[in-house]
């Protein structure tokens, strides 16, 4: 009640982990209508296993995370036991494909959800050229999309939003964007 909140016009945004799940989620809720993509990733198996070789700074951030949490679920340490010793790959593909943002590209393009994607040239975990690829096939499949490389690391550029800073160069863009 005291938020205000305009359910016609929501969108979704999210950095890193966020990034991939604000997408995810603009495609599975009619209700939202925009969302950007900061420093995230749009097609899982590409991150996890690239070049169809395992990522290991994935691994060590995946699941010391997951340990440090309590959250690293048996199904996660089953897949990346398969991705790291290379067993079930097409089970494990299509795992990540379900996961995969780039996999609703025509569900975001039928209810025209538009996509704002930031990246950063230094990011080793989601790599701007897949971020590239990702435009490519967001607009391939009819979606709009802005899309923005950054100076820094992963997720670096975005930081200074979170805290409300003003002037970040990716917020300022991804607010109207969202309009």
């Amino acid at each position: 009640d005291d938020w205000h909140v305009n359910v016609s016009a929501i969108a979704t945004c999210g950095i890193s982990y966020g990034g991939g799940l604000a997408v995810l989620g603009a495609a599975h809720d009619a209700r939202v209508v925009a969302a950007a993509s900061l420093s995230g990733w749009g097609n899982l198996t590409d991150a996890l296993y690239p070049n169809e070789t395992p990522n290991k700074a994935w691994e060590k951030l995946l699941v010391e995370a997951g340990r440090f949490t309590g959250r690293f679920t048996d199904e996660l340490t089953r897949v990346w036991a398969q991705i790291t010793n290379r067993q079930n790959v097409s089970k494990v593909v299509s795992w990540a494909d379900r996961r995969s943002p780039v996999t609703y590209a025509r569900v975001l393009a039928s209810r025209h959800v538009p996509v704002f994607i930031s990246n950063n040239f230094e990011d080793r975990l989601f790599r701007p050229e897949m971020a590239a690829t990702y435009r490519q096939a967001l607009e391939g499949a009819g979606v709009n999309t802005f899309f923005m490389l950054n100076q820094g690391i992963h997720a670096w550029a975005e930081m200074g939003g979170l805290a409300d800073m003003p002037h970040n160069a990716v917020f300022d863009k991804a607010r109207p964007f969202r309009a």
